[in-house]
């Protein structure tokens, strides 16, 4: 999220970055893995990406990223589905103007 976009936004709505991390120490069992959603900085939040790993320690409630491991995975596939944002909000006066 540039800054720029992310300023456009913010003039408008309430904007927060949400990571998305699973591993043991999120599982309450000792031999599963668990995952957990939680907010983190927009830095943070751009310095992951979809098949990176990530290295983050859980402060308050939100994620701080430690370190990152570009390309540590392989996506197989994915399932994108679009929508016009302003059309499925316009009773709410929500329109693309100025983003």
């Amino acid at each position: 999220m540039s800054e720029d976009r992310h300023h456009k936004l913010s003039a408008r709505f309430t904007v927060k970055y949400l990571l998305g991390v699973c591993g043991k120490n999120f599982d309450s069992s000792e031999e599963g893995t668990g995952c957990l959603n939680t907010w983190t900085s927009r830095t943070d939040f751009n310095r992951v990406q979809l098949d990176d790993r990530a290295e983050v320690r859980v402060t308050g409630e939100r994620f701080d990223v430690i370190d990152v491991y570009e390309n540590a995975y392989t996506i197989r596939s994915t399932d994108v589905h679009t929508f016009d944002f302003a059309k499925f909000h316009e009773d709410d006066g929500i329109s693309t103007d100025g983003l």
